[in-house]
């Protein structure tokens, strides 16, 4: 049964994230889809050094870089769908005159000049980087005041502490100062943002999306998942009989198992502790497995066009043939003809 590859050439992968689309693939790839057609990309002779600015198909504004951390000539097509802007942590707040504060998880953090954060009694001028005594760039001063010992490079446990304050140089005029919280403070900043992501994304998921630029890389492993489901289908009539026959089989062996001792040997799993059924009922059982057995094998087999079209993944549909063309009269295989529904013939079309 031939079905058709609808997967894209192997480099392109479309994701469809909460914010819009981001695309990877080459120049030729992008551009097939409509992205920058015609223009040169970041990095070549004419194009831009860094980012390529530009409307796709659709009319949304398109951000074309290269992805070297891919390989060389892959790109990125990152595409912000209006509205849809990820919620902000830490919103900036006026702390004091000339001093901006934030929250992140682990502390809070103040930014302003020396003279505005020690106006607002956040540290003193002379615990700030570069004054005498200080490293140039990262001063860390810990809960109780003091400075940690050892080396620069040295891990300073209680650096971590509530209270303990880091100093950075963030410009020639502008210092970062952040203040550690607690460990439980901590974790319930960041199991606030995780909830209001969660919430974020879910909102953004339920809100329609324009249609994609190609087959997104979602849908692509759909198709190669149901692609495999159908090349795992028996090929003809005599390759189900076999198929079938194999796993009725270990099925009767199974049942033959329990009603004599268990599941001893290669089975080994359950026993009963001596009590199994009599030699007339396993003689029974076992007449009857092989009748069973043997009617599987030899019993017509028909093709049930409506339970394959029930069977078949709705992503392939189209491309996996019903075989109605040639259901004209009923399959006939070991001396049976079996009447169903709608018979159907195979025919030469290969399955």
């Amino acid at each position: 049964m031939a079905v058709t590859n609808l997967r894209p050439p192997s480099v392109l992968e479309y994701n469809q994230l909460p914010w819009g689309d981001l695309i990877y693939g080459t120049k030729e790839q992008l551009q097939g889809i409509g992205i920058a057609a015609g223009m040169a990309f970041p990095g070549e002779p004419n194009g831009p050094k860094k980012s390529l600015r530009v409307a796709d198909p659709r009319g949304l504004k398109a951000r074309v870089e290269a992805s070297n951390f891919r390989g060389g000539g892959i790109f990125n097509a990152s595409i912000s769908f209006p509205g849809r802007d990820r919620p902000e942590h830490g919103h900036v707040t006026d702390s004091a005159p000339g001093v901006s504060k934030s929250e992140a998880p682990w502390g809070d953090v103040f930014t302003g000049t020396a003279e505005s954060l020690s106006s607002a009694g956040l540290v003193r001028r002379d615990q700030l980087p570069g004054q005498p005594g200080m490293r140039k760039v990262t001063v860390t001063i810990l809960a109780d005041g003091s400075l940690p010992k050892g080396s620069p490079t040295a891990n300073c446990r209680e650096a971590d502490e509530p209270g303990a304050i880091r100093i950075s140089r963030k410009s020639k005029a502008l210092y970062e100062v952040c203040i550690r919280v607690s460990d439980e403070e901590e974790q319930r900043r960041r199991d606030e943002r995780s909830r209001a992501d969660r919430e974020w994304e879910a909102r953004m998921m339920s809100l329609p999306r324009p249609a994609p630029l190609c087959c997104t890389s979602q849908e692509r492993k759909e198709i190669e998942t149901a692609k495999a489901l159908v090349a795992s289908w028996p090929k003809s009539a005599a390759a189900f009989r076999e198929r079938a026959a194999g796993r009725v089989d270990t099925l009767l062996q199974f049942v033959k198992a329990h009603c004599t001792d268990g599941m001893p040997g290669a089975w080994a799993g359950e026993q009963y502790g001596g009590y199994r059924f009599d030699d007339a009922t396993v003689a029974r059982v076992n007449a009857l497995s092989d009748e069973l057995l043997e009617i599987v094998k030899a019993g017509g087999v028909v093709l049930d066009i409506e339970l394959r079209k029930k069977q078949t993944p709705a992503c392939i549909a189209e491309e996996v043939p019903e075989s109605d063309a040639y259901a004209e009269s009923p399959i006939q295989y070991g001396g049976n003809v079996v009447p169903f529904r709608k018979p159907c013939h195979l025919g030469p079309k290969p399955l």
